[in-house]
């Protein structure tokens, strides 16, 4: 407080009637005088304070939001890796792998020797008919590929539907292998009978059907004998949410230093009101004291005065 307001406070509390309750009333000038200068500073540090403690609020309601996200993410994932390995040598899945591959190859040639064999009179060329005859395995491959990479609800369809078209194609060839050559073989004039002439046309078509098939089903049981490793390390998510925390954090923490700061200045300024008007307090006690004294004074100088006219009587 500056001297002469102070001056000032302490002239009226010696100025200020003593009757009935001088206390109060000297209490209460001090906090006028002391809110005309200081009234604004603590006003803002109210403000301060109020705005603090909503932000407080949202840091703190963000924070266990955060917090809640952060315990029901997982703390590792397993991650395959981009490219597959071949099981271990001569164990079980790399003998599942050998036939898988053995049948899907054995598959392949059935349905390329017999597309070549009704191909190759109109081609001409045995290159050309085995280009034209590879497409069909082609079309196994693509057909595994694809199937891997429709969603999960759907492969099931899939595999169903690559397993009628291959019972399709088994009855197709078996019922073509019996009306073409079921009736009379002639075992002396094979050749005649006709056992050895190219095969029809529903027997040719059950047999690219049902090796269709096989071919996907050989690539897939081949695939799922590759081991796929994994590897486990932190979960990227966990350590999003982790750094947003902190800032989180970081923020409540500048937030509260700051509402720490205001309630310190205000507490500051409040005790100061409270010592500045209890000076003025002082200064009517002190007034209350003489007063107090000079009737003390005065009565004791009556009784002697009585105590002298009764002597000189």
């Amino acid at each position: 407080m500056h001297a002469r307001e102070r001056e000032r406070f302490h002239l009226m509390a010696r100025s200020l009637p003593l009757d009935p309750d001088p206390t109060a009333e000297v209490e209460k000038l001090g906090g006028v005088i002391f809110d005309a200068t200081y009234g604004g500073k603590v006003s803002d540090f109210s403000k301060q304070i109020d705005a603090g403690q909503l932000e407080v609020e949202r840091l703190t309601t963000d924070r266990s939001r955060l917090a809640s996200e952060l315990a029901s993410i997982p703390a590792t994932v397993e991650k395959e890796t981009a490219e597959p390995a071949w099981p271990r040598r001569f164990s079980v899945k790399w003998w599942e792998l050998v036939a898988f591959l053995a049948v899907f190859c054995v598959s392949s040639a059935g349905a390329v020797g017999n597309i070549v064999t009704l191909l190759l009179p109109s081609c001409q060329s045995m290159l050309a008919a085995l280009l034209m005859a590879f497409v069909w395995v082609g079309l196994s491959v693509a057909a595994k590929r694809g199937t891997g990479c429709l969603p999960g609800r759907l492969r099931p369809l899939a595999y169903a539907a690559v397993t009628l078209v291959g019972c399709v194609g088994g009855i197709l060839w078996l019922t073509g292998i019996t009306i073409s050559y079921g009736g009379g073989v002639n075992l002396n004039h094979l050749v005649d009978s006709g056992i050895l002439t190219p095969s029809k046309t529903l027997p040719f078509v059950g047999q690219l059907l049902a090796e269709f098939a096989v071919g996907v089903a050989c690539l897939g049981g081949a695939v799922a004998m590759l081991s796929f490793e994994r590897h486990t390390e932190v979960n990227p998510d966990r350590k999003v949410v982790s750094t947003e925390i902190g800032a989180v954090d970081r923020d409540l923490g500048e937030v509260l230093a700051l509402v720490g700061k205001a309630e310190g200045n205000l507490a500051e300024l409040r005790a100061s009101r409270a010592a500045f008007a209890a000076e003025g307090v002082a200064v009517v006690r002190a007034r209350e004291a003489r007063e107090r004294r000079i009737a003390e004074n005065t009565r004791l100088i009556a009784e002697n005065d009585q105590l002298i006219d009764r002597l000189g009587q």
